[in-house]
């Protein structure tokens, strides 16, 4: 969105300016989280059913907010005294137009993606494809209601070519708020499913309000059906072309699934005579139907087909509805947000049938209430389950899994149905009865991941794990907002898998808490972000002058930090290419980048090659985490200062400046600048014992494994490879724990550190092996064979600093978590 002054929001959103400190800065960005505040923010105040954004406006204030939008006379007034108010009938409605207004200044083409189920795997497709023609966005993550479908209209680049967003309804009336919104020239629906039931009459009703989103398409519009059906032909919308994919001869045709090794296979033949095959790395065959319908909108869009089949070749299906994981122990883990609908349970069980091994069955666990089955939509259900080769479902004993367990046995007497009182009871049954080549498909709400019950099964079977709290990666970026200010803008830095952890999960949480950029260390990474459905901008510090093209493609901003990419920058903006980039200043640190007087000449030159603009500049300090260095840290933050300096004096403005890692972030306020790079700090890790006492952080991260055998080492023998440690007099009570180096404890604890048992410190004794290590439970007697370990962070109400094993290791904390292998079990928490 552009910048707009306060007076000038008011004015959109016809509200009336109130409040007893009037905003100087503009707002940019328009939030709903009174925590998750970006630079530049306005706040809008919106009710819910469980809580009212009206009660947090003081601490939007706080964290940073230029305005808030609130209804009338609903704000106290020592909360209004803080900030810039914009009074309004309704907030929901001004957000609504406040995204109308944004949406009308955007030049590109709008494609509406509708239906009920496969819309944000659709639409992520339909980006991927389009974005090797055009520069594309698309709405993130699942952003597609009443709040989130305008949030996504005022997060598209003012550039945007090509942009696709996602709507959903759940009540009759909603389309038709959100089609003004989004206003698109094109709109593509997805499927018609059974939801009706529970929000609609019949389903020409809700064929009728889908519909409503492509109402006001014009001659040069189209409406492309991803599947006809007798309730979607009925409805008569605009003058825009009307067709089906699969069956037009206007688009492209495409030959039966076939299952390869790691996924499934088409053929496709384009209305030119180009043909093709395409491969999608999924089992499921509703995942395989939204690529189909990208690929036949993309080329009504205008991609070609060598550009359609060459985006195809790197396509990668982002995970939306269902999630699919495996466990150690070799239970495949599907998982699936719960609602009755029969199309999204058929196309997670058949994906699930796949992945059995043979001779192994398919269960369904109902983990959470249902969305009020009717008993007509439960039978379908329940046919899904049972034909699709489901011979198991497991549930509660609520009203609408009894409804579906009716359901199932009337279709196959000899299921094996059983409802327990609690997910405790429900535990007991999936993990005493799934073995090694089963396939589990839990369903569970959206915003649980994969769903407590899922985190439960990877407890019983995965001995290591790594606790990643959600919740605390959000209170860490509002501490750093709050430290910083509202002018100073936060990259999340989420290189090397965001430290280990998980970067997709880790940059959406950092995206919807705030952060105005993310960092990554090489370009794949930064391509699986966007692959995941970042948005944010995402610098690449290392890209090479190679990869110049899958930059630009997925949208990533270079840091030119050597003359080889300088140089490939120049090229692309001479062949026509538009590229913003950022420009690294070696300030003494003598790693990359362009030392100070070569880098206002390498400013110079970008800034004067058409289509090249220097967005940013940046350094890094080598020892602001170090006060017994200040004095060099200094001098570096002089040299870069000249060098800003001197590029804003020869003509090129705007640049955001950033020095600032999380050390300097912390303890320099001269080296904040424009934008400060946060990346150990944001998992609540201080990169310093110069920083604790600075700055209060929330630990994130857990790395917990368990004993797996305890045995008793007489006086006198030795332990572990090499024999370095020699049990003294009276012997030791030793724990085998299956985390080695290649689980992330370094070989270096040997014999040095300690770990968490049952809340007693407990020594590692011997050498730490890949895979195991020794620890002395002789002071622990209650710890045996299943005890939790805790290796360092936080679990269980037990805390061990990750700094501590790093200082005890000779090591960092960075290379702690860098460490971490991928048979580490990620599990996503919020406490």
């Amino acid at each position: 969105m552009d910048p707009l002054s306060v007076d000038e929001l008011a004015q959109i959103v016809g509200g009336e300016l109130r409040g007893g400190r009037r905003a100087v800065a503009p707002v940019e960005v328009a939030t709903i989280h009174s925590e998750r505040i970006h630079r530049a923010s306005a706040f809008f105040a919106l009710p819910g059913s469980r809580s009212d954004g009206h009660f947090f406006v003081g601490d939007a204030f706080a964290n940073g907010a230029v305005a808030a939008v609130v209804a009338r006379d609903r704000v106290p007034p020592e909360d209004a005294a803080r900030g810039a108010l914009i009074e309004v009938d309704d907030p929901l409605l001004a957000l609504q137009a406040l995204a109308g207004w944004w949406r009308r200044r955007l030049r590109g083409v709008v494609v509406a993606v509708v239906g009920s189920n496969g819309k944000t795997v659709t639409k992520d497709a339909l980006v991927h494809f389009a974005g090797y023609r055009y520069r594309a966005a698309g709405s993130p993550g699942s952003y597609n209601s009443q709040v989130g479908a305008p949030l996504a209209v005022l997060a598209l680049p003012a550039d945007v070519e090509v942009a696709v967003i996602e709507a959903a309804v759940s009540d009759p009336g909603e389309m038709a708020r959100l089609e003004w919104v989004v206003a698109p020239e094109h709109v593509l629906v997805t499927n018609l499913g059974s939801r009706w039931s529970s929000h609609f009459p019949d389903r020409v009703s809700h064929a009728t309000e889908i519909l409503s989103m492509a109402a006001n398409l014009g001659p040069g519009s189209w409406l492309l059906l991803g599947e006809e059906s007798p309730e979607l032909a009925s409805v008569a919308v605009g003058d825009a072309r009307r067709l089906v994919s699969g069956s037009d001869p206007d688009l492209p045709a495409f030959g039966p699934a076939t299952r390869l090794p790691g996924g499934l296979g088409t053929d496709v033949t384009f209305p030119d005579g180009t043909s093709g095959s395409v491969f999608v790395p999924t089992p499921s065959d509703a995942v395989l139907a939204d690529v189909r319908n990208a690929i036949s909108a993309a080329w009504l869009l205008g991609v070609g087909p060598a550009e359609l089949l060459e985006a195809a070749s790197s396509y990668l299906p982002t995970s939306s509805r269902t999630e699919i994981w495996r466990s150690p122990a070799g239970v495949t883990v599907v998982r699936e947000v719960a609602s009755p609908d029969p199309i999204a349970i058929r196309s997670a069980v058949r994906a699930a049938a796949r992945l059995a091994a043979p001779g192994r069955r398919t269960a369904v666990v109902l983990a959470e209430d249902l969305d009020h089955p009717s008993p007509e939509s439960a039978a379908s259900f329940a046919a899904a389950v049972v034909f699709e080769g489901a011979t198991a479902l497991w549930g509660l004993t609520v009203g609408s899994h009894q409804i579906v367990a009716d359901a199932v046995r009337a279709i196959d007497p000899s299921a094996d149905v059983r409802l327990v009182e609690g997910l405790d009871q429900l535990r007991g049954v999936l993990v005493g009865a799934s073995v090694p080549g089963d396939v589990v498909v839990v369903q569970s709400p959206r915003e649980r991941g994969v769903g407590d019950l899922s985190v439960a099964l990877a407890e019983s079977m995965a001995p290591t794990r790594l606790y990643l709290d959600l919740a605390a990666l959000e209170d860490n970026v509002t501490a750093f907002r709050r430290l910083v200010g509202p002018s100073v803008r936060i990259m999340g830095m989420v290189k090397a898998l965001a430290y280990g952890t998980d970067s997709a999960v880790v940059s959406g949480v950092l995206q919807g808490a705030g952060v105005d950029a993310l960092g990554v260390a090489g370009v794949d990474e930064g391509v699986a972000l966007r692959r995941a459905g970042i948005a944010v901008p995402i610098l690449v510090l290392l890209g090479t002058a190679s990869e110049m093209g899958k930059m630009l493609r997925y949208r990533l901003t270079p840091l030119v930090y050597g003359t080889e990419l300088l140089e490939a920058v120049v090229a692309a903006g001479k062949a026509g290419e538009e590229v913003s980039v950022h420009l690294e200043v070696d300030s003494g640190m003598h790693r990359t980048g362009f030392a100070p007087d070569a880098a206002v000449d390498a400013a110079r030159r970008l800034a004067d090659t058409p289509g090249v603009e220097v967005a940013g500049l940046m350094t890094h300090l080598a020892s602001a985490d170090d006060p017994n260095e200040d004095a060099s840290t200094a001098d570096a933050l002089r040299r870069f200062r000249s060098v800003a300096d001197a590029v804003t004096a020869g003509g090129i403005g705007g640049l955001v400046r950033h020095a600032a890692a999380t050390a300097a972030t912390i303890r320099i306020h001269e080296a904040r600048f424009d934008m400060v790079r946060i990346g150990l700090g944001l998992y609540g890790v201080q990169p310093s014992s110069a920083t604790e006492q600075v700055l209060e952080l929330q630990c994130a991260l857990g790395l917990v494994s368990r004993i797996v055998e305890v045995i008793e080492v007489p006086a006198g023998e030795r332990v572990g490879y090499g024999g370095t440690y020699t049990a003294p007099a009276g012997g030791r009570r030793v724990g085998v724990v299956p985390a080695g180096y290649h689980d992330g404890v370094p070989r270096s604890a040997s014999n040095a550190a300690a770990v968490l048992v049952a809340g007693a410190r407990c020594p590692i004794v011997g050498r730490v092996s890949m895979d195991s290590m020794a620890v002395d439970l002789t002071g622990c007697p209650e710890a045996v064979v299943g005890t939790d370990v805790l290796v360092y962070g936080r679990q269980h109400g037990w805390s061990l600093p990750p700094e501590e094993l790093a200082a005890s290791s000779g090591t960092i904390a960075h290379e702690l978590l860098a460490r971490l292998g991928p048979r580490v079990q990620r599990i996503l928490t919020r406490y």
